[in-house]
């Protein structure tokens, strides 16, 4: 899921100086479909400021785009940009389903980059960490995973292909559409019409 999953979209990598380090900051918020809101975040230098804004500053469409190539196996959507020159801070939100696959049986897997080191905060929370030297660019990936509030007996584990995961527990969340509301209230108002025929009958 986080192999280099925002490398490709970072043209303007190359534009900086010979041995910059660059961190990136990935939030990750998975709610109990599996589904997440991620924010993209990055504090840049001088240098890298205003080679980023050369590149994306009046033109985040480019971003987005690239950032749905690099994620091809999740559907994201609900984009939103900002970006605080003060502090000279880069933010992408957006929005991504099947972060987390359901396996069946109350689990559920978070793959995650083998090389990353990973550490737990709380049976919810979770950070992984992981640099990467890129054409004489150190790359520091800091990823923050928070879990739904009744996820449990969380593990690192590998899957059925042998790729890194963070297993867990959480019975699925159920979902009731209107077609079934509107179901269960024709069965009861039919039941209260058979019951008040029958008391007539009776009368």
């Amino acid at each position: 899921m986080m192999k280099k999953t925002f490398i490709c979209m970072l043209i303007f990598i190359s534009l900086t100086a010979f041995g910059e380090k660059v961190v990136l900051n990935l939030d990750y918020k998975v709610n109990e479909k599996g589904d997440a809101t991620i924010v993209y975040t990055q504090k840049a230098t001088a240098m890298q400021w205003k080679n980023l804004m050369q590149v994306y500053g009046n033109n985040p469409a480019l971003l987005k785009k690239e950032i749905i190539s690099s994620l091809p196996t999740y559907d994201l959507y609900d984009f939103s940009f900002k970006k605080n020159e003060m502090e000279r801070e880069f933010i992408f939100t957006f929005k991504a389903k099947g972060v987390a696959r359901y396996k069946g049986n109350g689990i559920w897997e978070f793959e995650y980059d083998k090389k990353s080191t990973p550490k737990k905060i709380s049976e919810t929370k979770w950070f992984f960490t992981n640099s990467q030297n890129e054409n004489n660019v150190i790359y520091e990936y800091n990823t923050s995973l928070t879990l739904p509030k009744n996820a449990k007996d969380t593990q690192l584990t590998q899957n059925e292909f042998g790729k890194s995961v963070l297993r867990y527990t959480l019975k699925p969340k159920k979902e009731f559409s209107w077609w079934t509301i509107a179901g269960i209230l024709l069965i009861i108002a039919g039941f209260i019409t058979i019951i008040v025929a029958f008391t007539a009958i009776k009368e």
